[in-house]
């Protein structure tokens, strides 16, 4: 009796697991696939501008 109650701790234990592990595959393919959606943004250009120490 001690041996089927513990196959059944251990199969509940696995499944909890596995259930976990997949709900969180779940999510990042869910946010993968959110950022995948979104329009690529063009990052504005902005001018380059370099200074000088000058001597007169």
């Amino acid at each position: 009796m001690r041996f089927l109650r513990q196959a059944l701790i251990g199969l509940v234990l696995m499944s909890m697991a596995l259930g976990l592990l997949g709900y969180a595959g779940y999510l990042g393919y869910e946010t993968y696939k959110e950022v995948q959606s979104r329009e690529a943004r063009v990052p504005q250009a902005r001018e380059r501008v370099f200074t000088v120490n000058v001597r007169a």
